[in-house]
């Protein structure tokens, strides 16, 4: 458990997590854009904040 908790408080670990965390946002971001267009933009907001709340 020790070993588990040192991993996930290691700072490379964060902030390769908060990197691939704003990637895959953008990715959403451009494919609401792209391929969702006829969503309104509360459902946008709605997902993107979801998507947030779920990392």
């Amino acid at each position: 458990m020790d070993s588990l908790v040192a991993l996930l408080s290691s700072p490379t670990f964060l902030i390769t997590w908060g990197c691939l965390v704003v990637v895959s946002q953008i990715i959403l971001q451009v494919d609401l854009y792209k391929n969702n267009s006829h969503l309104m933009s509360l459902m946008k907001l709605v997902w993107s904040f979801t998507r947030g709340q779920s990392v």
